[in-house]
C-alpha cells in the first residue's frame, strides 16, 4: 500500500484485515498477523480477533486474546459480553461465571448499542427497543408491517406465528 499508493500502514488498516481474516475462519492467520504487526495492538485490534473466536468458537485463541486485552486493561462492557458469549456458547460454565463475578466485581456495564439514520438533513439514533424517538410508535408499527410482508413473502424463514407471539 505504501509503494502504489503512498499509504501507511496505521493500527486500524490492521485491526480490518483481522476482522477479515477472522471472519473467514482463518483465526491463526489473523493471530500471525498481530504478531507480525510493526506496531502493538490495540483494543481494536484485539476485540476483531476475539469477535472472530467466537464466531468460529474458538476458546484457545479467546483466551489468549483475554490475557492481552487484560493487560492493556481494554476489557470494556461490550468486550466482556463478547467473553462471556464465546464461554456460554462452548459451554464453558465455571468460567464464564468466573467472568460473570469479575464483570460485577469491577461494576462493568455494556452501553447500549445506537444506530443512526440521516434523513432529510437530520440525524436520527436509536436502539434496541427505544422509544425516545419522538416518533417511535410509528416507527415500531411501519416495522411491525414491514416485518409482516416479509414473513408473508417467506423472506425471513419463519412462520407468523413464531415472529408475533405474545
Amino acid at each position: 500500500m505504501r509503494q502504489v499508493y503512498n499509504v501507511s500502514h496505521e493500527v486500524e488498516h490492521y485491526a480490518c484485515m483481522v476482522d477479515l481474516l477472522g471472519r473467514r475462519g482463518h483465526l491463526e492467520k489473523a493471530v500471525d498477523l498481530i504478531k507480525d504487526m510493526p506496531m502493538k495492538p490495540d483494543v481494536v485490534v484485539w476485540g476483531a480477533l476475539l469477535g472472530a473466536c467466537r464466531i468460529h468458537g474458538n476458546v484457545d485463541i479467546g483466551r489468549q486474546v483475554i490475557k492481552q486485552l487484560l493487560e492493556l486493561d481494554g476489557i470494556s462492557g461490550g468486550l466482556f459480553v463478547l467473553i462471556s458469549n464465546l464461554l456460554y456458547e462452548t459451554h464453558h460454565w465455571e468460567d464464564m461465571k468466573r467472568l460473570r463475578k469479575l464483570m460485577k466485581e469491577r461494576r462493568t456495564k455494556k452501553d447500549m448499542g445506537v444506530s443512526s439514520i440521516e434523513l432529510y438533513n437530520s440525524i436520527h439514533e436509536f436502539g434496541v427497543e427505544d422509544t425516545r424517538h419522538e416518533s417511535s410508535k410509528e416507527i415500531y408499527a411501519a416495522v411491525d408491517q414491514l416485518s409482516r410482508h416479509l414473513v408473508s413473502l417467506h423472506v425471513l424463514g419463519v412462520q407468523p406465528e413464531e415472529l408475533f407471539e405474545g
